[in-house]
């Protein structure tokens, strides 16, 4: 009689089985959101590195005779020697939180230049000279591109440019709405250049971009596209990857390929 009122210690089968579901359920529902917060947080972290890196440049500009934002000597140059160390000191800056990429000022690489005629030999650093590939690539290289030329093409307001000219505060007449730094993409894998996919930085959701007056804006691929192009940055560089830019932009338009005629209609 006395043993029945004794109170039950353990749990039924059936109550386990209920716990463990709802636990489950309660996974389910809170890892996507942390994963979102992440990447989130990620994404400001980015553009406060872009934010320090466009300081930079806007510093360097007016302490060269030329106006160059960076030293940059063609469009495939995505260098940021000129930058760090000696504007930003930090090399964590070069790195976009969301991904592996390495840079460690301890690098060392030589090459050989023309200098007056003669061969000089110089040392640099192969992590700040190029870009990583990919995001998860870790084996040394900054998480950043470097869009510092205005490319030839008739733009959709208007305005032609008859040849490549390298970019600088003397010549780049609206700062607020002309990118010169953005998260790194160099079509690996067979992916498409300059197209936010799952093995960059910011996975499909866009990239951050670094105007020339220091301000960071994150932009999706078609903010991306148009950004591109009022920036005189035409997208992409390869004509056969014309495809993607015109579906996602409503309007947009293209005779001529990447360097000729964009409008909207």
């Amino acid at each position: 009689m006395h043993e029945s009122l004794r109170p039950r210690l353990a749990f039924t089968l059936i109550e386990l089985l209920v716990v463990v579901g709802i636990i489950a359920i309660l996974v389910g529902i809170l890892l996507p959101v942390l994963s979102r917060v992440r990447s989130q947080a990620n994404q400001v972290k980015c553009a406060s590195n872009l934010h320090q890196l466009m300081l930079g440049t806007m510093i360097y500009s007016r302490e060269n005779k030329g106006g160059w934002y960076i030293t940059a000597g063609d469009y495939s140059n995505d260098s940021l020697e000129s930058l760090i160390p000696t504007y930003i000191k930090d090399a964590k800056v070069a790195i976009c939180p969301g991904t592996k990429n390495v840079v460690d000022l301890r690098a060392t690489a030589t090459e050989t230049v023309t200098i007056n005629g003669s061969p000089v030999v110089r040392t640099y650093n192969p992590h700040l000279r190029k870009p990583a590939d990919y995001a998860e690539d870790d084996r040394g290289g900054h998480s950043y591109e470097v869009f510092c030329w205005a490319g030839k093409a008739q733009y959709p307001d208007g305005v032609t440019i008859a040849a490549d000219y390298l970019m600088t505060y003397k010549n780049v007449r609206r700062p607020a709405e002309t990118f010169l730094l953005l998260d790194r993409d160099q079509g690996a894998f067979g992916t498409t250049n300059n197209w936010p996919e799952k093995i960059d930085n910011h996975g499909e959701r866009g990239v951050n971009l670094g105007f020339c007056d220091g301000h960071v804006e994150f932009a999706d691929r078609a903010a991306m596209v148009r950004a591109m192009l009022i920036s005189r940055h035409p997208w992409p560089r390869e004509s056969n990857d014309l495809g993607p830019a015109l579906a996602i932009v409503k309007g947009l338009h293209n005779s001529g390929g990447w360097q000729g005629k964009w409008w909207f209609q």
